[in-house]
């Protein structure tokens, strides 16, 4: 989409969290795509931001105040982290706006007239439309072991892993439970946690992950990382669709499907 909207030559607005951590990554991307870019944190103070959390109407349920002060404390960058912070919290929307704007081009606006208000931010979207729709995997406890496996089987990193003791430290001091964690597996965004997780392993799953591969090779290396400790349904085939397929449930309870394209000679 970014680039897309870039090649057509539109400014783009990426209203997102990122953390120090990460802004290097984001750096690289608008980098390597030759684009403009302006990093601009809106900061006020934590009494505001919960406050503001709490009657927001772009989402209908209320982050909790312990995820609000999470990130909070850790949204702090280095002066050479070219990151332009403003703390709006004595400042309306429409002085926001205006302290962005100025912020982004180094000037003050001399016809911006548009009146800003909830409908500007958040347009409505056609009935049925969806931002993203993304996978979320469920473990009972041994969601970083699982990580550790995919990482291991697909060749990526977690993007972020959040531990319950992260955000309540004296609570859960004493484990390793898993609040929230994000990687992608082939290009496609997933999250992973430790809640509403089974304890035992089974076949009987609603939903299961279809991963596409390129090569017969590709598979077999990820499948034989993949396979220990799992429950075989459907094993490596031939199938009218796919020079090869295999189905099974890890070892944490997912299912997944490995087909090969058939496009490959």
């Amino acid at each position: 989409e970014i680039d897309i909207l870039a090649a057509l030559g539109y400014m783009i607005v990426l209203s997102h969290i990122i953390l120090p951590e990460d802004w290097n990554r984001y750096k690289t991307i608008f980098s390597k795509r030759e684009l403009k870019y302006r990093h601009i944190l809106l900061k006020p103070d934590i009494n505001t931001a919960i406050s503001r959390c709490n009657t927001r109407t772009c989402h209908k349920s209320v982050t909790p105040e312990y995820w609000i002060r999470y990130f909070h404390e850790r949204l702090l960058f280095n002066e050479d982290a070219d990151v332009y912070v403003i703390d709006n919290t004595d400042l309306s929307i429409d002085e926001t706006v205006m302290r962005i704007i100025e912020t982004s081009s180094g000037c003050k606006p001399k016809n911006f007239v548009k009146k800003i208000d909830d409908s500007f931010f958040y347009p409505e979207l056609p009935e049925g439309e969806v931002i993203m729709l993304i996978p979320h995997l469920h473990f009972n406890g041994n969601c970083k072991e699982a990580i550790s496996l995919y990482e291991k089987a697909f060749n990526v990193k977690a993007d972020s892993v959040i531990f319950n003791s992260d955000y309540a430290p004296v609570e859960c001091k004493d484990e390793e439970r898993i609040a929230h964690a994000v990687m992608h597996i082939h290009g496609q965004k997933v999250f992973l946690n430790d809640r509403f997780g089974k304890k035992d392993t089974s076949t009987d799953v609603a939903i299961h992950l279809i991963i596409m591969f390129k090569s017969k090779a590709e598979l077999l290396s990820c499948y034989d990382i993949m396979k220990d400790g799992s429950i075989t349904i459907d094993p490596l085939e031939t199938l009218p669709y796919s020079p090869l397929a295999v189905q099974f449930v890890d070892r944490f309870g997912v299912q997944w499907g490995f087909m090969v394209e058939k496009s490959e000679d």
